[in-house]
Order: C-alpha cells, then sequence, then structure tokens
C-alpha cells in the first residue's frame, strides 16, 4: 500500500467517489463483473518457505515488469538502482508492507518485512509497482485505487513471468494468490458495499481495495490492447478505464 498521509485523503464515501469519478451503481458494476478470483472457504494452502534473496526477488520484480510493459524499463532501472528498499522494518512498529514517496531524497521508500514465505514474493512485487508508479508519475496526482491497480498489476506479472522462470515455486505461489485475494476480496467488498448506501460515511483506505483488484484482473483479460504504462504514468483516469472495460 501506499501512505494517503502524503496526499489530501478524502473525508467521505461521496468525496472519494468525486475523486475517483465513481459512482455507487459504478462501483457495485467494477465489483460484479470482475473474473472470479476463486472461493474463500477454500481451505488455506500452505505458505511455503523459499529460498531466495530478498534483493534479488525485487529485481525480479522489475524484470516481470518489463517483460509486460517494455515501455518501462528506464523507469523499472531508476526505481531498481535508486529507491530506497528495506527488508527487516522494526516490525513491532510497522507490520506490513508499505511504500512512501520520498526517502529523503525525492525517491520511493519501501518497507517489506521479508519472512522468507511464499507470499513475500507478491508483496515485494506489489510494493515494487507502487514505487514504479511514483517514479512514473512525475508528481502527477494519483488516487489511490489506481495507485493500488498498478500495485496489483505488479502482482498478477509477477506470477506470469515466474511461470516461466521457477516452475519448481509457481504452483504453490499461485494457490497462495488465489487464496489470499478471494479472502480480502470477500472482506474488503464487503465493506465498500455496505458504505456505498451512506454518502456521509468516513474514509476507510480500504474501499481502493476491491476494486482495484478487480480492475486489475480485468485489465489483465481484456481482449483489446491496452496502454498499461498511461496509467503507471498518471495519465488514465478511471473512466477511461472502465468506458475501455465496460463499453
Amino acid at each position: 500500500m501506499t501512505s494517503d498521509m502524503e496526499h489530501c485523503a478524502p473525508a467521505i464515501l461521496s468525496d472519494w467517489l468525486k475523486y475517483h469519478d465513481l459512482t455507487p451503481d459504478l462501483c457495485t458494476q467494477i465489483l460484479e463483473n470482475a473474473p472470479a478470483p476463486g472461493n474463500p472457504t477454500l481451505p488455506r494452502p500452505h505458505n511455503k518457505p523459499v529460498n531466495l534473496n530478498p534483493v534479488d526477488v525485487w529485481n525480479t520484480c522489475g524484470e516481470a515488469v518489463i517483460a509486460s510493459m517494455p515501455e518501462s524499463a528506464a523507469k523499472v532501472h531508476h526505481v531498481l538502482e535508486n529507491a530506497t528498499v528495506e527488508f527487516s522494518p522494526d516490525t513491532a512498529r510497522y507490520p506490513r508492507a508499505f511504500t512512501l514517496h520520498d526517502n529523503g531524497r525525492g525517491l520511493p521508500y519501501a518497507s517489506c518485512p521479508w519472512t522468507g514465505r511464499g507470499s513475500d514474493i507478491l508483496m515485494l512485487a506489489h510494493e515494487f509497482g507502487h514505487a514504479l508508479q511514483i517514479v512514473a508519475c512525475e508528481g502527477r496526482d494519483m488516487p489511490p485505487v489506481t495507485r493500488e491497480i498498478c500495485a496489483h498489476l505488479s502482482e498478477d506479472w509477477m506470477l506470469q513471468h515466474m511461470q516461466k522462470q521457477n516452475r519448481a515455486l509457481i504452483e504453490n505461489l499461485e494457490k497462495w494468490a488465489v487464496y489470499s485475494a478471494a479472502k480480502t476480496l470477500a472482506r474488503d467488498r464487503k465493506t465498500l458495499l455496505a458504505a456505498l448506501d451512506h454518502p456521509q460515511a468516513t474514509y476507510n483506505y480500504q474501499w481502493n481495495y476491491p476494486l482495484a483488484r478487480c480492475l486489475a484482473w480485468s485489465l489483465i483479460k481484456h481482449q483489446d490492447p491496452l496502454d498499461f504504462w498511461k496509467l503507471f504514468r498518471g495519465k488514465t483516469n478511471l473512466s477511461s478505464l472502465t468506458s475501455a472495460l465496460y463499453s
């Protein structure tokens, strides 16, 4: 995730909808039309340890993005060479991964508590997507749903890349990805749908996740080529995306 503390976060649901150029009906349409992620009641798969170095995984995240979005190569290398990544943060203070816009040198700072489990691969891919969109948008405003779409696309591209690069690992990792997505989508979708009937509901960052997850899946599976790099650069809004997907 990225921190809304660095942005002017909306205060209530109606502000959040306006910021993203969304309506309650469009939110519902996005949630209902997304490809099925899997059954959230399935047993939890084993989150197996992986014998991988987090620095190598971070670099592989960059390779995966370039493989799916070649025009991003220069910015990807800029992130790999210059962003700050902390793989062993103080988990008592920072238990969850996050990415900030500025490490003090005008570049992203990613906090990624690496435990050596398969799920950590997806965590790094998610935060790499955030770091890249921060660098690529060059200061342009990017609403949180769009930021999270970029991060989820990075996860999906990492899975695709590893299907070709590490067959021994990918089967279990894909099972974990499906399980995790189904569980979190079921939870966050319920939270957002409950809020849509209450325009004055206090803003909750969790609202961004189900829309971003569903739109990322839909974009990956869309038949016509889409300009993902334009999205990462902050030059595509949600209206354009949803028009391309649902018109």
